[in-house]
């Protein structure tokens, strides 16, 4: 099950990356919020420019957005 996620996972960032072209701006945004509402909630976005056709840049955007989210849980 896990593996089928992965596998659908890395073909969907590849699809997407090849229609990405030079110049192409992403931005990821993301907002975290405790379960019970108490303590301050984060809210980020992640910007990236392609510089060429087809390059990945929503795995950095998601690797910037994991450590993040990270970072605020291990603080709490």
């Amino acid at each position: 099950m896990a593996r089928s996620a992965a596998m659908s996972g890395v073909y969907t960032v590849a699809q997407m990356a090849s229609s990405i072209k030079a110049k192409d701006e992403l931005i990821l945004e993301y907002k975290l919020e405790a379960t019970d509402g108490a303590g301050p909630s984060m809210a980020k976005a992640e910007k990236a420019k392609a510089r060429a056709d087809g390059e990945d840049v929503l795995t950095p955007l998601i690797e910037k957005a994991a450590e993040a989210v990270a970072a605020a849980v291990m603080r709490k």
